[in-house]
């Protein structure tokens, strides 16, 4: 990339001013933890749409849960991808996702040694966190397999083979992520602009192709990578709910110029969403804990407010499942707190904060 012009450069300046303003927000908010819970979910389904996909936050949230109103399709399957790789991501040490080790691991590969990167082994022995979480993550595959009925209860985890019509052998994933690697390490030492260097992982993610089948992994590391290098030190940021926001030909331009411009303008109006949706459930919030002032500690009400706080829409089953109530008194709260009614439906019902 040559020297970056006058307005390229005010573009960069606005949106780290515009994401510091919103981390900091984020820092020092009462519900921080919902809210960031509340952007992985919003994130998924951003990312699912800009590969042309339309998946409803209602229908990600429930299969979460486990509690599908229909069988699952492919796209909320892959949309519910991105939401346990963004927690994987957010649980683990800032420089994590952006390692070797740590990109292998979200791609489910295999290094060279033959040590499967799906479990704890593969992770480095000194990080303790990152083995816990691919203990989890191997665990959570298993229970998929199990639910599929892909292996037994009690079996041995299968391990199939690359369907060749899927899986090109001749595609070196290793060689690809070991070049994006590279201009990870080089942006990290020579970019001034840190919003720059992040566009930059992006783009050579969208270029270089890593991998096969998660494309939309790139974003996610670009976010990391802030994170990482302490622009967001509250949150991981949820760049493709910004750039969803800009036009296809920009986002896809065969100028590098102009799609690196496009995610730094998409990181500036995703913390300007983050700020005015952060607003938004601070006022509702404050309207909320205002009802429950002289209630009785045994209340299920804070149980509640926490849940509705960190999940786009709840549903009476989703409800009577995380508070160990019954769906009857899941209703009574609903409308103790006076939720608003988002999904208009006679057959399923879901709420959400005003």
């Amino acid at each position: 990339m040559g020297g970056i012009d006058h307005d390229m450069l005010a573009r960069i300046m606005r949106a780290e001013d515009a994401l510091a303003r919103l981390d900091e927000r984020i820092a020092a908010c009462p519900f921080a933890d919902g809210f960031r819970a509340r952007q992985h979910f919003h994130e998924a389904a951003a990312s699912l749409w800009l590969e042309g996909e339309l998946v409803h936050e209602e229908e990600l949230v429930l299969h979460d849960a486990r509690m599908d109103i229909r069988p699952p399709s492919h796209e909320l399957t892959r949309a519910h991808e991105v939401l346990r790789t963004r927690r994987r991501i957010a649980s683990a040490p800032a420089g994590w996702a952006a390692s070797r080790e740590g990109v292998n691991h979200l791609a489910r590969r295999e290094e060279a040694s033959g040590v499967t990167m799906e479990a704890a082994t593969a992770i480095s022995g000194q990080d303790a966190l990152a083995r816990e979480l691919a203990d989890m993550d191997a665990l959570l595959e298993r229970t998929e397999q199990v639910l599929q009925g892909e292996v037994p209860p009690g079996g041995r985890l299968r391990k199939s083979s690359p369907d060749p019509a899927l899986h090109d052998p001749q595609w070196g994933e290793g060689e690809r992520i070991a070049r994006w690697l590279e201009v990870v390490e080089q942006a990290a030492h020579e970019a001034g602009a840190l919003v720059l260097a992040a566009a930059l992982v992006w783009d050579i993610w969208e270029v270089e192709t890593p991998l096969q089948n998660q494309h939309w992994l790139g974003l996610q590391l670009a976010a990391s990578y802030l994170r990482r290098a302490n622009k967001a030190r509250a949150h991981l940021p949820a760049l493709a709910l910004g750039l969803k926001t800009i036009s296809r030909e920009r986002r896809r331009s065969s100028d590098r110029d102009v799609r690196l411009s496009a995610l730094i303008e998409g990181v500036e109006l995703y913390a300007e969403r983050g700020m005015k949706e952060l607003q938004r459930l601070t006022l509702a919030h404050a309207r909320i804990m205002r009802k429950l002032e002289g209630r009785r500690t045994s209340s299920s009400l804070p149980a509640l407010v926490d849940l509705v706080m960190a999940r786009p829409v709840v549903s009476a089953a989703l409800i009577a499942g995380e508070l160990k109530i019954t769906q009857r008194a899941a209703l009574n709260l609903v409308g103790e707190l006076e939720l608003r009614e988002v999904t208009g439906r006679g057959r399923f019902r879901a709420w959400g904060v005003l």
